[in-house]
């Protein structure tokens, strides 16, 4: 049986296995969260309940505690316990290149392009690669983008009801999972500025729905506050470096501070369908402490979404046509 290798196949091949590399990389590095995470879940499982109160600290024992993160917790020390720290490392580095996969897959026609946009956001993400929560809100939001944009592409509207059970899923894993319902809305806006009035009921019905199922989790109704009173706490935005807005005079690594504006840059010079610059014009306009508190990683998963489908459209921006695109 005759297998074709050519430089076409295995490139994505290739490609993702490197940012699978720079996932594991980073993960390496050991997030200081990843202890009491790990204590966290062995305490769930063994007690069978899961903490209301504060029973860690000192200073603020007794205190109130919403564990937003209580599932992804299970799954890590789970997951520690059957495959050790080397089952860690292999399994968030995958949801990783899973995630900026998803990206690439939109770019129809142009891998090499593609390639470039995502690169470019992998790198000036990659610092907050690691064995975290977050990693899987990184992947649910890739995975909302594209259900999204296949929607307004004309793509089979059923889709979108697999949203319901993931934004359940994600309520539980993460308090991230308001940047799905974020999502929702915006896209919403962007079909209504395109004029596209057909797509609006559907996905307005299915805002309702995920919204529904948010009180679906230990907390109840307190994690549609939660995210809100985390992003807007002073302390939280002052000492947590990933929140901030990007500081390209700091101390950051050269590939970070070029790749960052780069992206964004791609963004703005590439001759991408309407709904994509009006949903990129209404992101990049949004100052809100929320918008500017949303992770860097996050910032460089929308924003090569909408790069890689600009640069890969089969009218060759300007950077397409520098390269061999075929």
């Amino acid at each position: 049986m005759k297998i074709n290798l050519s430089f076409r196949r295995v490139f994505p091949l290739a490609f993702f296995l490197m940012i699978f590399a720079l996932g594991v990389r980073q993960s390496a590095f050991i997030d200081p969260d990843l202890w009491w995470h790990l204590q966290t879940g062995q305490d769930i499982v063994t007690s069978r309940a899961i903490p209301q109160t504060d029973i860690y600290s000192f200073t603020k024992a007794g205190s109130e505690w919403v564990t937003h993160e209580w599932l992804s917790e299970v799954l890590i020390y789970l997951t520690f316990q059957i495959t050790g720290w080397a089952g860690l490392l292999v399994v968030f580095s995958t949801l990783v290149a899973l995630a900026f996969y998803l990206v690439y897959r939109r770019c129809a026609g142009k891998p090499y392009v593609a390639a470039i946009a995502v690169l470019l956001a992998a790198v000036a993400s990659s610092p907050l690669f690691g064995i975290r929560p977050q990693m899987l809100t990184l992947l649910l939001a890739s995975i909302f983008i594209t259900l999204l944009t296949q929607y307004g592409a004309g793509g089979p509207a059923r889709r979108l009801y697999w949203m319901v059970p993931m934004m359940l899923l994600w309520v539980n894993l993460h308090a991230g999972y308001a940047l799905g319902l974020g999502l929702l809305v915006l896209y919403g806006i962007s079909f209504a500025l395109d004029r596209k009035w057909n797509l609006i009921p559907r996905l307005g019905l299915i805002l309702l729905a995920c919204t529904a199922v948010v009180p679906l989790n230990p907390n109840g109704f307190r994690m549609f506050s939660y995210p809100l009173e985390t992003l807007r706490s002073p302390s939280m935005a002052a000492f947590i470096e990933e929140w901030a807005s990007p500081d390209f005079q700091g101390d950051v690594s050269p590939a970070r501070s070029v790749s960052v504006p780069a992206a964004w840059r791609a963004c703005i010079v590439a001759e991408t369908r309407a709904r994509e610059r009006s949903l990129s014009r209404f992101c990049n306009r949004a100052r809100s402490p929320e918008i500017r508190a949303t992770h860097t990683n996050l910032r460089s998963d929308c924003g090569s979404s909408v790069c890689a489908t600009a640069l890969g459209n089969p009218d060759c921006s300007w950077l397409g046509r520098s390269f061999d695109c075929s």
